[in-house]
């Protein structure tokens, strides 16, 4: 009976420091937010252009994680009214592999860099020729779900808040 409790004597307080620890890591990850860029806008958010017209568009951001490694941007438009063309990895991103997805509901543009990373945590990030096809007006936006940063870690860093850009077409 001695030898049992002995043994339990030692055993209790390393069960209650596991435990404890446990409980802390468990509370500080579920309390711990998702890593998130403070913003990610279109420059200029107004553009107004005829059918046939184009404009360059700038997406910068701010609040990024040191040394970004990659960058994607899940653009939605009408590709019936709006090409999306010409993307260009430029700014903090500058010298990034530049890539373009075509969509029916839009645009994937990514930047990502085979070594490095990103220069700074805000700044321009990647450009983009918009040339409105169609000849109407629309809102163009970010899909906030899939539009994504990746830390040197790789781990993925959200969007943070995003704008719009809205196109018109004078008459």
């Amino acid at each position: 009976m001695r030898r049992a409790w002995g043994s339990l004597a030692y055993r209790l307080p390393i069960a209650l420091l596991v435990g404890s620890l446990v409980h802390t890591a468990a509370y500080a990850s579920a309390a711990a937010p998702a890593p998130s860029a403070t913003a990610t806008s279109f420059e200029p958010s107004n553009v107004s252009l005829r059918a046939g017209q184009s404009a360059t568009i700038t997406i910068a951001a701010t609040g990024l994680a040191d040394g970004a490694t990659g960058a994607q941007f899940d653009i939605q438009h009408n590709s019936a009214n709006t090409i999306v063309s010409d993307p260009q990895c430029t700014g903090i991103l500058a010298g990034a592999n530049v890539n373009q997805a075509t969509r029916p509901d839009g645009d994937l543009l990514a930047c990502t860099f085979a070594a490095g990373g990103a220069t700074g945590t805000s700044g321009n990030l990647l450009t983009f020729t918009l040339t409105n096809s169609g000849g109407g007006a629309e809102t163009i936006s970010l899909n906030a779900a899939s539009t994504l940063y990746l830390d040197s870690s790789y781990t993925a860093e959200s969007a943070g808040a995003t704008n719009s850009l809205t196109v018109t077409s004078p008459t």
